[in-house]
């Protein structure tokens, strides 16, 4: 996935109507303000009262970039921090009662804010686990870089040992404490070796822990390509089917699969996948249940995966301008049980920063079909490495359940967040009561459901920021259509393409009798559900200057009632 950091480029630029941010070149049109009111106006107080300084741009219920795992720079100062992005995968740990979670970490890499850095390049997995989705625990370091002369530690899948098919291998590899009976985990990854280029290896655990190199530290497969030439070959999503072992590589515009009768290699190629928004990544392969309007249950196949909607690729009209991100595919396996899609790729969050994402099964649902859990990176490598920073960079999402639905022949995801249900809530009532309310955290949920709107000819705006970076979220009843955009006067960022383009999709908003919005924000993420179910993830940077607002107009009139979580 690393690669992307020189190949992505997002096409259209943005424009804000706050004037306390500079403008870009692209326009959105105007509407005239009928009503305007401001929900949350975030206090600054700069760790006023306190001998603690915080870090600027800490969130409080979303992971960060890890802070113990110090390096030493070339001037003999220890710093913790370092870039943190794709996220590997998780499994519950039934015995403690909690979830695991992986993603890569570079703890050595600083960057400047042009993107230059240090030259410590190279990632590990790390290991973080919680038990309610909302308060972490930092493990720390699980599968470790440069141990073998493959590389690095990069994107690929956990994988659950159920069948004990890895014990042998394990043993083999004289891993401590493992039997012919252990069940455990493996972590297939992506070595960058340099001139040897992207190949696949794998680490076994019993506890997910700490991993140790499998195959005498040797690829289980490699890229097959001449030395030099640096093939797109790397993030195996592993799954076992019929008794055999199948591994999805991303191949620049298609996935390639591999079939292998043993658990270590001899993985032969079988076929290929080329969905749609190539530069295509870190794939997910599930069978899900679905029902449709009439409780018909059907089981389908469905591809969780990452592109970027700006590639036109020569197919200019499948191009839907909303730039990287995860996008989800429907069909079937074929004999060879390669993904034969049957419904075109569509967009799961239509925001700016859900990529990277890993998908699991839920061990402790009633049927392990009917929905996912996942995370996602949010960031994007047209921008990652030049945002605002403490010397850290990247943060996960919230995590979130994914279900397949049907309407029709036409299926659809819905998510929802998970960590949210046992959320105090500290304020609700109506228009009234919100101005005397006066909400001021920084960090919470704000469920709004808004009245007497005419959701055949309205528009209503959602302005989130200060006078430093604005983020705008509005909704076109008339034109049925939902958009982002970003403005931000950091000099990195202000003229990046990535950051600032529109992004603009078909809704489905028109006509609703009822008009229910979901905002979750915390001190450098939004993330919000659209009254049509449609997600939006975007971060953010506040300045911690100037009070960080959240404020709507509308082109109508409207009532508004809303309930307020503090988390």
């Amino acid at each position: 996935m690393k690669k992307m950091l020189n190949l992505l480029a997002a096409l259209t630029v943005g424009v804000s109507t706050t004037s306390s941010v500079v403008a870009c070149k692209s326009k959105v049109e105007d509407f005239k303000v009928v009503k305007a009111i401001e929900l949350v106006n975030s206090t600054v107080d700069n760790n006023s009262g306190s001998s603690e300084k915080t870090e600027k741009y800490l969130n409080k219920f979303h992971v960060n970039t890890p802070s113990n795992m110090p390096v030493v720079d070339e001037n003999g100062i220890e710093t913790a921090g370092g870039m943190l992005n794709d996220i590997q995968g998780g499994f519950y740990d039934a015995v403690n009662k909690e979830w695991n979670v992986y993603f890569l970490y570079n703890h050595e890499i600083r960057y400047d804010e042009n993107g230059g850095n240090n030259d410590r390049n190279g990632t590990i997995w790390y290991r973080v686990t919680t038990k309610d989705w909302i308060h972490w625990d930092y493990k720390g370091e699980a599968v470790s870089k440069y141990v073998t002369d493959w590389g690095d530690a990069a994107s690929g899948s956990l994988y659950e040992d159920k069948d004990g098919d890895f014990a042998q291998a394990a043993i083999d590899a004289k891993i401590e404490g493992v039997t012919t009976d252990t069940k455990g985990y493996v972590a297939f990854t992506t070595g960058y070796g340099g001139d040897k280029g992207q190949n696949i290896l794998a680490s076994y655990s019993i506890d997910g822990a700490k991993f140790e190199t499998l195959n005498d530290k040797q690829p289980i497969l490699q890229n097959g390509k001449k030395p030099g030439t640096y093939p797109n070959f790397r993030d195996p999503f592993v799954f076992k089917k019929d008794n055999k072992f199948y591994m999805y590589v991303s191949e620049d515009d298609h996935f390639g699969v591999y079939e292998s009768e043993k658990a270590l290699g001899e993985y032969k190629h079988v076929g290929d996948y080329t969905p749609l928004h190539r530069m295509i990544e870190c794939a997910n392969l599930y069978e899900m249940n679905v029902t449709d309007e009439n409780g018909k249950t059907e089981s389908k196949w469905v591809m969780i995966y990452g592109g970027n909607g700006n590639n036109e690729n020569g197919r200019p009209d499948k191009m839907d301008k909303l730039g990287t991100g995860t996008y989800y595919s429907v069909g079937h396996l074929n004999e060879k049980n390669v993904f034969v899609e049957e419904q075109e790729a569509k967009r799961l969050d239509f925001g700016a920063d859900f990529y990277a994402s890993k998908f699991w099964q839920d061990p402790t649902a009633t049927d392990q079909k009917d929905y996912l859990i996942g995370t996602g990176w949010m960031s994007s490598w047209d921008y990652n490495t030049k945002t605002p920073n403490e010397g850290k960079w990247g943060n996960m999402s919230l995590a979130r359940k994914v279900s397949l639905t049907k309407t029709g022949d036409e299926y659809g995801m819905t998510s929802s967040f998970l960590g949210l249900d046992d959320a105090e809530m500290t304020s609700s009532g109506d228009e009234e009561v919100l101005a005397k309310a006066k909400l001021s955290d920084r960090n919470f949920k704000l469920d709004l459901e808004l009245k007497n709107v005419d959701t055949i000819s309205n528009i209503t705006e959602f302005s989130i920021g200060d006078n430093f970076n604005s983020n705008k979220i509005r909704l076109n009843f008339n034109k049925n259509t939902i958009h982002s955009i970003r403005t931000i006067n950091y000099k990195p960022l202000k003229n990046n393409k990535g950051y600032t383009q529109l992004r603009k999709y078909a809704a489905d908003i028109k006509g609703l009798d009822t008009v229910k919005i979901e905002f979750i924000i915390d001190t450098t993420t939004i993330e919000a559900i659209m009254p049509d179910g449609s997600v939006i993830s975007m971060i953010k940077f506040p300045e911690e200057v100037s009070p960080e607002t959240i404020k709507l107009s509308s082109s109508s009139e409207l009532n508004l009632t809303y309930k307020y979580y503090k988390l």
